[in-house]
């Protein structure tokens, strides 16, 4: 299955958490799970976390944006822009401010998780194609 990272608010991480249940149940590796930290404030720790946070993005095949996310979800989604990689951004059309770069090829926007396992493993089929 797929190594996924899933980028989103701290503030949304009640539905991360379900997502990456979802994601687990189905086969799929978290490349990093950011909700077990919390707020840091600490700049060791913050240094120590963007490093994992980073290597999350990279370690993945795929990007999963949930809204709504907040900066450094962002900086993830540019990471796995410059990377090439597939992202999913999972919104409702309420919950964000629609940018030019949420309507690059390899971005595919969704209104909510229903179908999302199967988008993934199209996805990662037409990635090794």
């Amino acid at each position: 299955m797929s190594k996924i990272y899933v980028a989103s608010s701290l503030l949304n991480k009640e539905n991360v958490n379900i997502f990456y249940k979802c994601l687990t149940d189905n086969g799929h590796e978290i490349t990093y799970d950011w909700t077990t930290h919390g707020r840091v404030v600490c700049q060791d720790e913050l240094i120590d976390i963007a490093k994992k946070e980073f290597d999350g993005v990279v370690d993945a095949d795929l990007l999963v944006m949930l809204m709504p996310a907040r900066n450094g979800s962002h900086v993830e989604f540019g990471v796995a822009l410059a990377l090439g990689k597939p992202i999913i951004l999972v919104t409702a059309s309420c919950l964000y401010e629609d940018k030019s770069f949420y309507h690059l090829d390899n971005v595919h926007i969704v209104s909510d998780t229903k179908g999302i396992l199967d988008l993934i493993k199209t996805l990662m089929e037409n990635q090794h194609d």
